[in-house]
């Protein structure tokens, strides 16, 4: 796992489908990712552990605080857009990959 972590160490964000990385990249990528891959699904198989129905089951969770979080968002974010109405703005949300708020940022509207 820590040669997986070492392919993105310098590469700062990257975009979907990587199209500015070199074929071998891609290849090594992928090869490291099979390694992990393989190493987790022993790793489940040693321990006893159902890694199908343990997925199943995390999505199902995360699908819960995410509904959970997007409420809490939706809730904040009306009463943000409700406060810049009367002032006259609106606002500019800017998310991360995780879908967590970076910032929140007026825009004067025209």
């Amino acid at each position: 796992m820590g040669e997986l972590s070492e392919i993105f160490q310098w590469k700062g964000e990257v975009e979907k489908g990587l199209p500015n990385w070199e074929e071998s990249e891609k290849e090594h990528l992928g090869e490291e990712l099979s390694d992990v891959l393989l190493y987790l699904i022993r790793l489940a198989d040693v321990c006893g552990i159902d890694l199908g129905d343990a997925a199943s089951k995390k999505i199902v969770k995360n699908a819960s605080k995410f509904q959970k979080a997007l409420l809490m968002i939706n809730a904040a974010s009306s009463n943000f857009v409700g406060q810049q109405k009367r002032r006259k703005k609106k606002n500019s949300l800017l998310w991360n990959s995780e879908f967590e708020i970076i910032s929140i940022s007026p825009v004067e509207s025209n």
